[in-house]
């Protein structure tokens, strides 16, 4: 008897032993599983806006990209849901970055709290320049610096808006601009605009050098329009921005006159007569009905014929 009764005393504590063995290991598993699997894919609050240098955010001309997503400098205020891991903040004026955050998300142990550390935050660039190297911005985002006022031209959130009864011509301050390369990111929301080079000082409506803003099949946007009695055009032959969308113009004046609207070459046209060898820079509203928006507008400047594009 005393034998079968500790056969039996083994038995159970073999069992007892298995079932504790048993429960460990899942205890184990499900921690495992919840680091593995939970904790990461948790989301926490994160607020971002002390990170980011205070002109940034009072910039109404930049906008935010974090992680590809549109944020507006509002939403950088308040909490942000983010998972544990890397983020990337682009700070960007129209096309140019103008400054990028590398933020990490660190979770404790528990999964339940985080805290942010910047890892990497690039230079900003300075006011007047933008990303490429030799071009100045001819427009704040803020005022009419730069320019001569104009009846009809405005800044309104942190775009330069022509628009009105008063037609005619914004002229920059400077009035000795030979070759110069124009960039442009505008929207026409109704009317006829233009971007201008080499103007005279006492031109009204139109002068020198003008790329086209328009709708019309007849001059669309892109289209050259020459200043003078004899007046050359280059038409451009389609439509290749809808009203009301925001598109880029590059313009470059010199010996020859090239125009790109959305990096596509639309006019390569030779100054022969060599018309207007210098002037202002200038935007322009065409008629009573015009609305346009500037949310860039760059100059570069060449000082030898071989440096031009």
């Amino acid at each position: 008897m005393p034998f079968e009764e500790a056969r039996r005393g083994s038995g159970a504590s073999f069992w007892r032993w298995l079932i504790a063995s048993a429960a460990l290991g899942l205890v184990i598993l499900a921690g495992v599983l919840i680091f593995f699997t939970r904790t990461p894919s948790a989301t926490f609050q994160i607020t971002l806006d002390t990170k980011i240098d205070p002109e940034l955010i009072q910039d109404g001309t930049v906008k935010y990209y974090l992680n590809g997503n549109a944020l507006t400098a509002d939403q950088l205020k308040r909490p942000i849901e983010l998972k544990a891991g890397e983020h990337i903040l682009l700070a960007k004026r129209g096309q140019v970055e103008v400054q990028r955050y590398v933020f990490v998300v660190i979770h404790s142990a528990d999964g339940k709290e985080a805290t942010v550390l910047l890892k990497e935050k690039t230079p900003r660039l300075d006011d007047n320049k933008v990303g490429e190297e030799g071009f100045v911005r001819l427009f704040n985002g803020k005022d009419l610096t730069g320019w001569k006022p104009k009846a009809g031209w405005r800044v309104e959130n942190g775009l330069l808006v022509g628009g009105g009864q008063t037609l005619g011509l914004l002229l920059s301050e400077r009035a000795d601009y030979e070759d110069v390369h124009l960039k442009v990111e505008a929207r026409l929301k109704k009317g006829n605009s233009g971007v201008h080079a080499r103007v005279p000082g006492d031109a009204k409506v139109t002068g020198g050098n003008e790329a086209q803003i328009g709708n019309s099949p007849s001059f669309p946007t892109g289209s050259l329009i020459v200043a003078g009695q004899d007046r050359p055009t280059v038409r451009v032959p389609e439509v290749l921005v809808a009203m009301d969308t925001w598109f880029t113009m590059d313009v470059v004046v010199g010996f020859r006159v090239n125009i790109k609207v959305n990096d596509k070459s639309v006019v390569d046209w030779e100054d022969k007569a060599k018309r207007f060898p210098r002037g202002h820079l200038a935007l322009q509203i065409a008629n009573k009905a015009t609305v346009v928006e500037f949310r860039e507008v760059r100059v570069k400047e060449f000082t030898a014929k071989k440096d031009m594009p």
